[in-house]
């Protein structure tokens, strides 16, 4: 097994790296792990997504994935959620999950406001209305 994932990660924990990386090859750790979860899971670099962390640990940075639309979705819905503007002046009150690419913004008002997420293909033409 690679020790660079635990190597480079030991920093941030403060570890005994030296126990870390024989236990890592003790447990058969994928080569490529930066620490041991408490479910007894080895998480590896590829599963830090952060642009930031990985130049702080000395990775390359993560080639662009296909969009997830769980995913995004869940990211858009929270960070409607976190938006003072949409609770303080229009009075949001709930953001409903209606399906895995739309979301209901429901305020105080009684108004609605539905968000509907279409991906299309980055081979295919934009999709017009």
């Amino acid at each position: 097994m690679s020790e660079h994932g635990l190597r480079c990660w030991a920093p941030t924990y403060g570890y005994y790296i030296d126990d870390r990386v024989a236990e890592a090859r003790r447990d058969g750790a994928p080569p490529n792990a930066t620490h041991k979860g408490s479910t007894g899971r080895w998480w590896t670099t590829q599963e830090i997504w952060s642009a930031e962390t990985r130049a702080r640990l000395g990775l390359d940075p993560l080639p662009p994935r296909d969009p997830d639309p769980d995913d995004i979705t869940t990211q858009l819905a929270g960070g409607v959620r976190a938006s003072d503007r949409l609770r303080d002046l229009y009075g949001l009150r709930e953001t409903v999950r209606v399906s895995e690419t739309h979301l209901r913004l429901v305020f105080a008002t009684g108004h609605t406001a539905d968000v509907e997420l279409r991906f299309t293909a980055a081979d295919a033409a934009p999709a017009t209305d």
